[in-house]
């Protein structure tokens, strides 16, 4: 008999049972049968629930990934919305300056265009209309040369790098920023 067991097992057998049978064995091996049939489904269910967590796994590592890539994104559009602040910022104190020179001045040329235009019979027309728009014109391009600098401003301070540090804030002056970044947005 067990040399039929040696040899039943080399050839691949899992059990057997020998003639005549025992019933309380053969009940004893399909209890065990069962058990084992038991265990594999066991094994399979585990399987596809460590599937499936594997593949839950890998959305979220994909959906972090792309987070990641946009958050990477969105530090270099900081980094580049500073960097053109900081070059819109000099040539706008510029033209600040300048214009508020024009404007100091302009008395003073208001004045030689009056003078200007009665010695000038032909050209009296033109004077008055540069007399009546170069105020508006000077203060029109002022407005726009602050809201430049409030633009330049909002990014600075959107951009600028956190230290991590909780601090407190003016939260008009981030509501003011927010709307001068946002103004043609908002305007509609």
């Amino acid at each position: 008999e067990q040399a039929g067991f040696a040899q039943a097992t080399a050839a691949g057998v899992d059990d057997f049972l020998t003639k005549p049978f025992n019933t309380s064995f053969l009940e004893h091996r399909l209890a065990v049968a069962v058990r084992v049939i038991e265990s594999e489904l066991q094994l399979e269910r585990k399987q596809e629930e460590l599937a499936q967590v594997i593949q839950s796994l890998e959305a979220m590592a994909e959906k972090r990934a792309i987070q990641l890539v946009h958050t990477e994104r969105l530090a270099t559009l900081g980094t580049l919305a500073a960097g053109v602040a900081h070059e819109i910022n000099n040539p706008t104190t510029f033209i600040s300056g300048n214009m508020k020179i024009l404007q100091d001045c302009w008395p003073l040329m208001d004045t030689a265009l009056t003078m200007y235009s009665h010695n000038q019979e032909a050209d009296r027309d033109q004077v008055e209309f540069i007399r009546e728009e170069a105020p508006k014109i000077i203060a029109g391009a002022l407005v726009g040369v602050d809201r430049i600098k409030n633009i330049v401003t909002g990014l600075k301070n959107y951009s600028r790098k956190d230290n991590g540090q909780m601090a407190p804030f003016n939260v008009v002056q981030s509501l003011e920023n927010a709307l001068a970044i946002c103004h043609n947005l908002l305007k509609y």
